[in-house]
């Protein structure tokens, strides 16, 4: 599926890449050269390549998308796996709330994002890589024009990504303590009631879900701010393009399609470096889930689950001499002496 996948995607970058200068062409035919046939013939040429881009567009996305789910299932079954083979030590210490959220949200949230962005991710790589070798080869002038914003996008993009991650490692971790709790709640509800505490833990749990909120608005602050800067950038580039191209054209340096094929040229590529900066943000996004769940996976137990040691013979007769045994999550409180 994954090179299948991949194939399709190099195929449907390519048409849409070519669409554009396809575009150019139908103009100039219908307002310079005025000739039908010449109309009739770049027409069809538009339309086959737009269809094999939407064909090619919906097979890659199926294929991505079967890649994802089961990316999905490999990934739980190995967290599953990991999580049986620890120490009962492990499981006193880390709540069930906690390895339920790791197993179902932060699983969920990793494999969607990895699978959605790589799919997104590769087709935005090659076709902003095809958009910009047609634009260099049409017209460098405009291309540097184009280009006079990326270093400052480059920049804040680093610093975007930088604090979101944080952010959404935050997050994770306040969802699984919203999560933990609640189920510690309902799983002695008998007590809770017995002591007439509804309030109390309906207080306290507002308190978590009032801090996650908080995060929410940071994140989403956050991406206002950036999305504004990114959203402006390609549009002050397309002012400062068409007032540049617009000259090129009144001194017949340039055709009216010529002009009309790079603007669009230029705005897939802002849409295409635009999805790479979505893509950022979705990565950033499942960082967060990520180091929490190869935490889980990459942790060695201390006890093996399984050995060979047997006595040679079993007598049903057990005897304790000088023991002592404390758990380790309360390592001060001696259990049995």
């Amino acid at each position: 599926y994954l090179s299948g996948g991949f194939s399709f995607l190099l195929i449907a970058a390519a048409t849409t890449t070519w669409l554009p200068k396809l575009t150019g062409e139908v103009i100039d035919d219908i307002v310079i050269e005025k000739n039908e046939d010449l109309i009739r013939g770049s027409l069809t040429r538009l339309a086959v390549v737009s269809l094999a881009s939407a064909v090619a567009s919906g097979i890659r996305g199926t294929c991505f998308l079967i890649i994802m789910v089961k990316m999905n299932v490999r990934l739980r079954d190995k967290v599953y796996s990991a999580i049986l083979c620890q120490e009962m030590d492990f499981f006193d210490a880390t709540k069930t709330g906690d390895l339920s959220s790791r197993l179902s949200a932060d699983c969920n949230k990793m494999s969607d994002q990895i699978g959605l962005n790589i799919n997104v991710f590769l087709r935005s790589v090659v076709q902003a890589i095809g958009l910009l070798c047609f634009m260099v080869y049409s017209q460098w002038q405009l291309t540097v024009v184009t280009f006079l914003s990326v270093p400052l996008v480059t920049v804040v993009s680093r610093v975007y990504g930088s604090y979101y991650r944080t952010i959404a490692e935050s997050v994770q971790d306040q969802q699984a303590a919203c999560n933990a709790a609640a189920e510690e709640i309902i799983g002695s509800m008998r007590t809770v009631r017995s002591f007439g505490n509804e309030e109390r833990e309906r207080e306290e749990y507002r308190a978590k879900l009032d801090k996650l909120v908080a995060l929410g608005f940071s994140q989403a602050y956050a991406y206002t701010g950036y999305m504004s800067f990114v959203s402006a950038s390609p549009l002050l580039v397309t002012v400062a393009v068409l007032f540049y191209g617009g000259h090129m054209v009144m001194v017949g340096s340039l055709k009216p399609g010529e002009l009309i094929s790079f603007v669009f040229y230029q705005q897939s590529l802002s849409q295409a470096l635009g999805s790479i900066g979505d893509v950022f943000t979705g990565l950033m996004q499942a960082a967060g889930a990520a180091e929490k769940v190869f935490d889980i996976m990459d942790r060695k137990p201390k006890i093996a689950p399984e050995g060979t040691l047997a006595p040679e013979t079993l007598r049903g007769e057990i005897e304790f001499d000088n023991v002592s045994m404390v758990y380790s999550a309360r390592a001060e409180t001696i259990v049995l002496d």
